[in-house]
């Protein structure tokens, strides 16, 4: 399996203005460089998201909020 493309989801509930999102964005781009499919999961209104979309990069815009609270899921 080392040869052959991979898809690849970066999934963040970040991207603003941060390190991870440089290193996201990063690791996204070099991944696609070398042949992979890369998803990059995250909110539509979020920096990573305009730097994925400029770099051609596929966006999977994701609503968090939809996943619940974590307080409400344990009870």
């Amino acid at each position: 399996m080392p040869g052959r493309p991979l898809t690849i989801l970066q999934l963040t509930h970040q991207g603003g203005p941060a390190g991870s999102t440089q290193s996201i964005f990063n690791l996204s781009e070099h991944l696609a460089r070398r042949g992979h499919r890369v998803l990059v999961g995250c909110r539509d209104d979020v920096l990573l998201a305009r730097l994925a979309r400029a770099a051609r990069l596929d966006v999977v815009p994701f609503d968090f909020t939809r996943l619940g609270s974590r307080e409400r899921s344990r009870a």
